[in-house]
């Protein structure tokens, strides 16, 4: 079986972009846009969802407010969580041990690396 990840950005082609390039490295992947993809998926979600991963700055729902979503549910402290920004650092105190922070641009192999050390 897979490990399914869950790629969420604003921006849905962005999502869907990062959604086929990790299904191409081999990763089962569903991409989210926006606070209600993320809301609809928080209340189906998937038994074998591993790793989340989500841009720092949307509207809304940011990262940080991604994780502390889905630390509030079912799958709290079982799941891996990567929030990817072009800012220098994460600046949220109360999630940063919980995430793997990874500074944008970045190349497809550099997030593969990363998910295959988290897996």
């Amino acid at each position: 079986m897979k490990e399914k990840i869950v790629f969420i950005d604003d921006d849905e082609n962005i999502a869907d972009l990062f959604a086929m390039t990790l299904s191409a490295g081999g990763h089962e992947t569903k991409a989210l846009s926006g606070e209600h993809d993320v809301e609809q998926y928080f209340h189906n979600i998937s038994d074998d969802l591993k790793i989340v991963i989500a841009d720092k700055n949307m509207p809304v729902i940011n990262g940080p407010e991604v994780v502390r979503r889905f630390e509030s549910g079912p799958k709290a402290g079982k799941l891996e969580y990567i929030i990817i920004s072009g800012d220098e650092e994460l600046d949220s105190d109360d999630i940063s041990q919980k995430v793997h922070f990874m500074r944008k641009p970045f190349k497809k192999e550099q997030l593969l690396s990363l998910i295959e050390e988290i897996l």
